[in-house]
């Protein structure tokens, strides 16, 4: 029996184990990495294009975050793979649609922020703030799937 701890990404460029084990690299691969390829090319891809040069600790969040995001929602059943942009700040931006709910997240210089909209009334049917840590972006992801 291998047992496998399904975690954040201690670098932003690692997700899954961290390496626990031979086996847990091998699952992170099938499980983690190779999934998550087409979305880590597209960041990077964005990042090279960009006009104005992106900083390091910009895409570093936005690569964080995705890998937290995927690993919870393995854990619920729900991923999808998010829409993946950059904005006219140098913000990389990920944003999924689930019925008439979105979800957007910015990842700037400043930090994460997320936009929750459930509606067009921006006074009652929008929210938003910063994302803090996994357990905000949990409670958006069950919000956004449920």
């Amino acid at each position: 029996m291998v047992a496998v701890r399904w975690a954040g990404p201690s670098d932003y460029r690692a997700f899954g184990s961290g390496g626990v084990s031979d086996a847990a690299n091998e699952l992170d691969r099938v499980f983690v990495s190779e999934p998550l390829k087409s979305e880590v090319s597209k960041i990077t891809e964005l990042v090279a294009s960009a006009a104005e040069p992106v900083a390091d600790s910009v895409e570093g969040s936005a690569l964080y975050f995705l890998g937290c995001v995927f690993a919870r929602a393995l854990k619920l059943g729900s991923w999808s793979s998010p829409h993946i942009t950059l904005s006219e700040n140098n913000e990389i931006v990920f944003e999924w649609w689930h019925g008439t709910k979105k979800i957007t997240l910015y990842f700037g210089e400043s930090g994460a922020e997320y936009i929750k909209v459930w509606g067009t009334d921006i006074e009652t049917e929008m929210d938003s703030g910063p994302l803090r840590d996994d357990w905000s972006l949990t409670s958006l992801w069950i919000w956004l799937n449920h």
